[in-house]
């Protein structure tokens, strides 16, 4: 009774927000429930009461930091997303509905210099990918772009920098 439906279009299918589909009350009781239970039954604190959550403004654009694979999808287009389900591929990611939208910004820009032209092939290797992560600070609006090597330097990472930091200035 306490479902709907998700917000996000990839929700079903990217696995980064497994409780959007509930209504926000009944998020907020089943993560109190599972913080009582942790403390109670894992810590061994006995029965106890946790207080309500404190909840911000806004159920959508709350998150600070955001990673992000850089590979394939599943019919083997290059894609920058989330992993589906038990090894499917990838989730192709535009923007996460949880993000704040000065990440989203650069989650699009980046999206452009990487997913844009022919040149793209070489930066996605099914065997090695990569792992893009944005983070925002809440205290002072600048962003971290970071991208996660496993086997060797990212191609062309000096110009792909460059050209983020030229767009967007608190990067």
């Amino acid at each position: 009774p306490h479902r709907r439906d998700a917000p996000c279009p990839v929700q079903a299918r990217c696995g980064g927000c497994p409780w959007m589909p509930f209504d926000l009350a009944e998020q907020r009781r089943w993560k109190r429930r599972l913080v009582e239970d942790a403390l109670g039954r894992i810590a061994g604190l006995g029965d106890l009461k946790v207080d309500e959550l404190v909840v911000g403004k806004s159920s959508l654009g709350y998150r600070n930091r955001i990673e992000l694979t850089l590979g394939h999808d599943a019919a083997g287009r290059p894609v920058i997303g989330m992993h589906e389900g038990w090894g499917r591929g990838l989730v192709d990611v535009e923007a996460c509905l949880v993000q704040h939208d000065d990440a989203n910004a650069v989650l699009a820009t980046v999206r452009e210099l990487l997913l844009d032209g022919p040149e793209h092939e070489s930066r996605f290797r099914t065997d090695d990918p990569y792992r893009l992560v944005i983070r925002r600070s809440w205290a002072g609006g600048q962003i971290v772009v970071a991208i996660r090597e496993t086997a060797g330097p990212f191609p062309e990472f000096d110009d792909l920098a460059d050209e983020i930091r030229t767009r967007h200035p608190e990067v």
